[in-house]
């Protein structure tokens, strides 16, 4: 499975909200993406509508103020 890092660190959060949107609507097939942030209101969107879309989400708590969030998706075959 491909591991894509997707780094959102120092953009500004409206900016990070899009890219996250972007990231579920159109989501990289069957690869495990890293997200890092320093917002914690990216990982409160982003896991329960990843979670909505079928996908498997997991994150830990931040670590110098960084939180990494793993999104896993699945190919498309239905």
């Amino acid at each position: 499975m491909n591991i894509k890092i997707i780094d959102l660190v120092g953009i500004e959060l409206s900016k990070q909200m899009k890219q996250a949107h972007e990231l579920i609507n159109n989501p990289i097939v069957n690869a495990s993406i890293l997200i890092k942030t320093e917002h914690e209101t990216i990982m409160k969107f982003i896991v329960p509508l990843a979670a909505q879309a079928g996908m498997n989400c997991s994150f830990a708590p931040p670590k110098d103020e960084i939180w990494e969030i793993t999104i896993n998706t699945r190919s498309k075959s239905k």
